[in-house]
């Protein structure tokens, strides 16, 4: 077996052994698979619109890294870590006409403190001429660089070949024209040689939430709520077998967590107590949470639907969460949700569509904005903003029972992923450019940009406390002194 290098630079590790898997092993691979099915229910079709499936199987990994090893010799060995194995989470994707997967960096997989994935593991189960075009595509940077991201190789898949590259590496999966590819992917995972804090979240950190004025929460990959008093974390919650995805405060005491095993937890947080846990709540994972009167809340999901929620905690019984209500007003992913000084709801979708509902879910009006709405907030006095998944941001007034675009402009080069307001009418925009933005904004003058903050990975949300903005990124949890 011969190894070989797609990549023009060497600034990623990236290695292919063609022939790795006979044409048998690829067919009963193929088999293996089973039925897959769209991933719109858990991935936004703008960022991959092919079939996927999970499964498990720790003796197909363990066969696969002997082979692995005698073939790659010492080009796996990391100076900082100890080699462990192949992951034994096995995720298959078949690609039919129409189909592919944009440019993306594959996450990390966190199994214990100390072990997480590095490389990526992928096999071609089906040849080049079985399918046209889908070859996959390496980058020097991700989307948020100015201008196209700039090729830097690419691989034509070939029957039972492996590809093995590292994580941060920018890559896509073309679109498939005509035919059909199938591959199946799993991970390198390496055991550190030094362990991390105890206190940081393993892998991505996808929200924060105020709790009260000294305490927040922040929610991750690794299925934990973390509580902080300002720079210090004073606790770790978990319920979720998977990441937690949103947080909401439910009045002084309480908080209620999503996640994207689509579940909803409730906790005292004061006591650190887990009063209601609910798995499987939702047909499609749940995208966004806020809280309503009288400890009712509001979660959309991917399937575009609004679930109100009603939690009890009377002395002397059992807390209960009830769903009490539920109506598809989306096509498609519900990204964000928001509450107007009114208290109408306002909602952002993949769909383009950016929604004003009561709380009991009676559409009010709609506007569209043709292109996939990833975020939304309002601010005191009524002024909605929302953003794209092209860095875009929108400045809406409800007027006379209608939305009206008052300001748009480019406010990132890629994804926005979430918007605040703070006390001084200040937006503040973080986006997978790695950029958290602060605008001045009103309602008669075009928005000024007034300070940048680039950090280490993708801005997934951002909660502004004072003097300090606590962000949640793809690199961890930080605080920022505003200047």
């Amino acid at each position: 077996m011969t190894l070989i290098s797609p990549l023009s630079d060497a600034t990623h590790f990236c290695r292919v052994i063609e022939n790795f898997l006979s044409a048998t092993e690829c067919a009963a691979l193929k088999i293996r698979m089973g039925a897959t099915a769209s991933a719109n229910r858990d991935y936004p079709p703008s960022y991959r619109n092919n079939q996927r499936v999970v499964f498990d199987d720790a003796v197909l990994a363990a066969n696969l890294a002997v082979r692995m090893q005698a073939a790659f010799g010492d080009e796996l060995a990391m100076p900082d870590a100890d080699f462990v194995g192949i992951n034994p989470r096995w995720r298959g994707c078949r690609y039919q006409a129409g189909e592919r997967f944009n440019s993306h960096q594959d996450g990390v997989f966190h199994a214990d403190a100390t072990t997480r994935s590095r490389l990526t593991f992928m096999l071609y189960l089906d040849d080049a001429q079985d399918f046209t075009s889908g070859d996959t595509l390496f980058f020097a940077d991700g989307p948020g660089t100015a201008g196209a991201q700039i090729e830097i190789g690419r691989y034509r898949p070939q029957l039972g070949a492996l590809i093995v590259f590292s994580h941060p590496l920018w890559h896509a999966g073309d679109l498939v024209i005509a035919g059909s590819k199938a591959i199946l992917r799993s991970d390198l995972l390496y055991r550190d040689q030094t362990a991390a804090p105890a206190n940081e979240h393993q892998g991505y950190v996808f929200c924060v939430a105020q709790l009260d004025a000294q305490t927040h929460a922040s929610g991750g990959r690794d299925g934990t709520v973390r509580l902080w008093q300002n720079a210090t974390h004073i606790a770790t919650l978990r319920a979720a077998k998977q990441s937690v995805l949103k947080i909401a405060a439910l009045g002084p005491e309480h908080f209620v967590a999503i996640s994207r095993d689509r579940g909803v937890s409730i906790w005292h947080w004061r006591s650190q107590k887990l009063l209601a846990h609910m798995q499987s709540c939702f047909t499609a994972t749940p995208l966004a949470v806020i809280a309503l009167d009288s400890g009712n809340f509001l979660v959309s999901d991917a399937a575009g639907t609004m679930s109100i929620f009603s939690f009890s905690d009377d002395p002397g019984r059992d807390a209960q969460i009830a769903c009490s209500l539920q109506r598809t007003l989306h096509t498609g992913w519900a990204w964000a949700l928001c509450q107007l000084p009114s208290g109408a709801i306002a909602s952002a979708g993949e769909d383009g569509g950016v929604l004003i509902f009561d709380t009991n879910l009676r559409l009010i009006t709609r506007l569209d904005l043709h292109a996939p709405m990833r975020a939304i907030v309002a601010s005191k006095d009524g002024t909605l903003y929302s953003a794209d998944a092209n860095g875009q941001i929108y400045q809406l007034r409800l007027q006379a029972g209608m939305l009206i675009e008052t300001h748009r402009w480019q406010a990132h080069t890629a994804a926005v992923r979430c918007l605040t307001v703070n006390a001084c009418v200040q937006l503040w925009s973080g986006a997978e450019d790695n950029q958290l933005r602060v605008w001045q904004v009103s309602a008669k003058v075009k928005p000024k940009l007034v300070a940048t903050y680039t950090l280490a990975g993708f801005v997934s949300d951002v909660l502004v406390k004072s003097n300090t903005a606590w962000v949640a990124t793809y690199a961890g949890h930080l605080g920022i002194a505003i200047q």
